[in-house]
């Protein structure tokens, strides 16, 4: 995947492990050793404290029916760890991002291989009100030979994260939790925090798996809606123009809407629904908004029913109304990026692309209605 996009002025830097070896049989973190001990787990699935650790959760475990994440990665975000790390039915120790995961023989019914990927926080809808602890991280597994995605280990796995990293203030290891990402949301799930080695460990059954460190000791922040990526124009009157999505994970509402005025205070039209979210094909994130004389284009990123591609509509009403999506890309992996503009009355449309050819590529059009094949901006970019 193309992890530093230009086009958006943003770098994304994805924190991955991958090609990590598997160390035989689970093993104890070194510096926690001493310190921490597997749990008792109670009737209620809960892990008991031991030596100096402290249980900073309480809540009732989820059950395998409420933690359903969906099998595939965030919008946004891409598995780049596809191949994964075998391990048999004997069990093993994968490292993780920042910690490791520990599977006990007969987890497994054979051999499969576990993927694992940080998926930054701002990514992770939601999850910045709690706060995090540095980014989200998803475990998926799948037999070596082939076959559906694995949905549970046969015995639960132990996830030990490490706090010690220099990354992380030590104020925010005070009272540090853990949370999963379910149907209903970031669910506080039992843990156990060794405050001596700064490690903190829950067991995880339900595959795949989203889950995140987060700062117990802070309050939460609001619920609701978390807009995100607006792209935004000024019409032609003064007044301006902003495209967003609804910051939903798996299928994102894409929005807009138009101010009244150009001095302060500026009020705000009710919001246009471009796609309602409702499915994969009809929800639509990373806006790009240009204005080529008076029209509007509104680029975006949506599903054609396999891969996410480059979609357009248009407005000659300051976006009060829009026409139909038309497609602009055939792409056979998904588009990461969209960034447009427009200059001289032509307008541009730059795309980037979720693998790692690192191609940077375009279309243009006068007439916001008829597209010049796609073109790549010079060579190849590295990363």
């Amino acid at each position: 995947m193309l992890r530093r996009v230009l086009i958006s002025g943003q770098i994304l830097v994805m924190l991955i492990a991958s090609g990590l070896p598997v160390a035989g049989p689970p093993r104890p973190v070194a510096a926690q050793a001493a310190q921490l001990t597997t749990p008792a787990v109670g009737t209620a699935g809960a892990p008991a404290p031991t030596g100096n650790a402290s249980v900073v959760s309480t809540a009732a475990p989820a059950r395998s029916s409420t933690i359903v994440p969906p099998a595939t990665p965030p919008p946004g975000t891409t598995n780049e760890d596809p191949r994964g790390v075998e391990v048999t039915a004997a069990g093993g120790t994968v490292e993780l991002p920042g910690g490791e995961l520990a599977i006990p023989a007969g987890a497994l019914r054979g051999r499969s291989r576990i993927s694992r990927y940080a998926v930054p926080f701002h990514q992770a809808h939601g999850l910045s009100r709690y706060p995090p602890i540095g980014d989200a991280i998803a475990v998926e597994a799948r037999p070596t030979e082939g076959g559906a995605d694995l949905t549970r280990f046969s015995r639960s796995a132990t996830v030990r994260i490490r706090l010690d990293r220099p990354e992380i203030p030590r104020r925010q290891t005070w009272q540090p939790a853990v949370r999963v990402l379910t149907t209903t949301g970031w669910d506080l799930v039992p843990s156990v925090f060794d405050p001596t080695s700064l490690i903190v460990r829950f067991e995880l059954v339900n595959l795949p798996a989203i889950f995140a460190v987060v700062d117990s000791a802070q309050p939460e922040g609001p619920h609701g809606w978390d807009p995100k990526d607006p792209g935004a124009v000024q019409l032609s009157d003064g007044a301006w123009g902003v495209a967003y999505h609804d910051g939903t994970l798996y299928y994102p509402k894409l929005l807009y809407r138009r101010s009244l005025g150009t001095t302060g205070p500026i009020y705000w039209l009710d919001p246009v629904t471009i796609e309602p979210g409702t499915t994969a094909t009809t929800a639509g994130d990373t806006p790009a908004l240009i204005r080529s004389g008076s029209p509007l284009a509104l680029f975006y990123r949506k599903s054609d029913g396999s891969k996410k591609q480059v979609w357009v509509r248009t407005s000659t009403d300051d976006g009060l109304t829009w026409s139909g999506p038309t497609q602009l890309t055939s792409e056979t992996v998904d588009i990461y990026q969209i960034q447009a503009s427009v200059t001289g009355g032509t307008a541009y449309v730059f795309f980037s692309l979720s693998n790692t050819s690192g191609l940077l590529q375009y279309r243009t059009s006068n007439d916001l209605a008829n597209w010049n094949a796609k073109a790549s901006v010079g060579q190849a970019m590295s990363v």
